[in-house]
């Protein structure tokens, strides 16, 4: 990873989609200066979205680093209106913050078709409404 620090977040990015069986993945890097996030190494069905942003304070990964934990949304299209704006559906999202000195830094995302009888160990939790 010394070697290729460019490739270590793709390498995370891949590992989350096969290790939870998701159809796309990536890393939201917080930009405070600006007070949103900036999708990286996006992957799989949404990676044509890679280099976009998203609000700090109106999204899943804002809600992420809120709580400071991991966190599993169902269709957070339905809370989050600049998300259904652009067309993307998300059956289900697991999201995992990542900070750096004690300071948020980025979540990782992944993102999965949802199974009813399927949950992960992460909690659920419900986004803001409009």
């Amino acid at each position: 990873m010394s070697d290729h620090p460019d490739e270590v977040l793709p390498r995370l990015v891949k590992l989350g989609m096969e290790i939870c069986g998701a159809h796309s993945a990536g890393i939201s890097i917080f930009e405070p200066e600006v007070g949103q996030f900036r999708w990286y190494a996006l992957a799989g069905e949404l990676a044509t979205f890679d280099g976009a942003t998203t609000p700090r304070n109106f999204s899943p990964c804002g809600v992420c680093l809120d709580l400071a934990q991991p966190i599993l949304m169902e269709h957070p299209e339905r809370a989050y209106d600049w998300i259904r704006d652009a067309g993307i559906t998300v059956p289900e999202v697991l999201l995992v913050p990542l900070t750096m000195k004690g300071a948020d830094a980025a979540s990782a995302s992944r993102c999965r078709p949802y199974y009813a009888d399927e949950r992960g160990t992460a909690s659920t939790a419900m986004p803001p409404g409009p």
